[in-house]
């Protein structure tokens, strides 16, 4: 198998396994544990491939770098510190929760603002220096602190890791806020109204790719309030998605040659057969 065949097809096992994680009654720091496990697999599978793997063109070898690795090392790391946070979050006293959900949401903050460099490279999908810091043997920046660690060029490398680890703490950020929604409600008389929505929660089983594009379609029929980072938000945790950066693959879809939207083409096309099917079968679907 190819490079991209291979790892669209890791990607998208990986995300099956978490998708059925998320039907299982398990507590929240169950399910971190084990989904943070599951995304350090198929992490490791990913590069046990790429070091066998002769990239064919530079291009090749930044897109693993700087696109494919973050993906799966965003979901490992992620998890890795929602079971930490959870792990010591406060029980019981309401007012606790918020407080320290607020406090972590400082403190992931600052996290993001110890490379502010590299940060604003990611959030504005900059390309400049993608063959000094997305290859296998990348150049040092004084702008961006390096962790002391051991990284196997080969396969891994510092710019890389840390695409992932921002992505995951932009996840977080947005996981805390709207918890702390959910709790303020709770604290208002509205529990009842939460649990019964957990209960009956659905998902997102579509890709990412998939998801921007009809957050996009949405935003700018104005079918929707909000701007776009508010309505990815909002929606991302109605369905268990966290979207990461969207804006990057609305410039790569926007430059498409052909078919700039598959999926809301294929959204039709579904909606038209379900028609037809009716006209058939007036009663079959419901």
């Amino acid at each position: 198998m190819n490079f991209k065949a291979t790892s669209d097809h890791l990607y998208s096992e990986m995300q099956s396994e978490l998708y059925n994680l998320k039907a299982k009654s398990l507590s929240n720091i169950q399910r971190a544990k084990d989904s943070a496990l599951i995304s350090k697999r198929y992490l490791n599978e990913l590069k046990n491939f790429i070091n066998s793997h002769n990239f064919e063109d530079k291009e090749e070898e930044i897109c693993y770098f700087k696109r494919v690795r973050p993906m799966f090392s965003r979901e490992m790391d992620y998890y890795a510190m929602l079971l930490e946070i959870e792990s010591r979050c406060p029980i019981g006293d309401n007012k606790a929760i918020l407080d320290y959900y607020k406090s972590q949401i400082d403190l992931l903050s600052v996290r993001l603002k110890g490379n502010a460099f590299l940060y604003q490279y990611y959030t504005f999908n900059e390309d400049c220096d993608d063959s000094l810091f997305f290859v296998r043997n990348p150049e040092g920046c004084a702008h961006v602190i390096l962790n002391d660690l051991d990284f196997d060029n080969h396969t891994s490398n510092v710019y890389s890791a840390k695409f992932g680890e921002m992505q995951a703490i932009e996840d977080l950020i947005s996981y805390l806020d709207l918890e702390i929604v959910n709790q303020s409600k709770d604290k208002n008389g509205d529990s009842e109204t939460s649990k019964e929505s957990k209960s009956n929660r659905v998902f997102w089983k579509g890709s990412l790719a998939h998801f921007y594009e009809l957050v996009f379609a949405l935003v700018d029929a104005q079918a929707v309030t909000g701007n776009i980072k508010q309505v990815m938000t909002v929606l991302g945790h109605c369905l268990d998605v966290k979207p990461g950066n969207y804006y990057g693959y609305y410039q790569a879809m926007r430059i498409r040659k052909k078919d700039r939207t598959p999926f809301l083409n294929w959204l039709i096309k579904c909606l038209l057969k379900r028609m037809d099917e009716g006209d058939e079968y007036p009663l079959s679907k419901k």
